[in-house]
């Protein structure tokens, strides 16, 4: 076999291992259950309805469910694009934390007398550290 017959088959082993669908990351876990059991997260990419700049973008949006699987909150205000990269996860107070990789943004949710509140910023001292990719670390 010819040295660029060796090369050609690399390649094209490498192409097939590239094409490989691979697994989420523990931090990109869609129907994740919180600590305490009572909720679900996911974060679907749907068309973004509420802002004209984003009109027909798909987004990510964070929905947490009930035990049950009663739905008790959609963020229909995301403009996190959803051909870019974000992560998720809980904290042991069972709340909602998504690092956008975009744009270094850290959203977080919290319960509170009966809703759902969304708070922004870039501080990363309190959002748990496995969320993050270890390249914003």
């Amino acid at each position: 076999m010819s040295r660029i017959s060796q090369l050609a088959g690399l390649c094209a082993l490498a192409s097939l291992a590239a094409c490989k669908p691979h697994p989420p990351r523990k931090n990109q876990t869609q129907n994740l259950p919180s600590p305490s059991g009572d909720y679900r997260l996911r974060i679907p990419i749907e068309e973004n309805t509420t802002h004209p700049e984003y009109a027909g973008t798909g987004v990510w949006k964070v929905t947490i469910f009930d035990s049950a699987g009663t739905r008790e909150y959609k963020d229909e205000e995301s403009t996190m694009v959803g051909n870019l990269n974000i992560y998720w996860g809980w904290d042991s107070k069972d709340q909602v934390w998504v690092y956008n990789s975009d744009n270094g943004q850290i959203t977080r949710w919290t319960k509170q007398a009966g809703s759902w509140t969304k708070h922004q910023g870039r501080d990363k001292s309190e959002i748990p550290p496995d969320i993050l990719p270890d390249y914003a670390r």
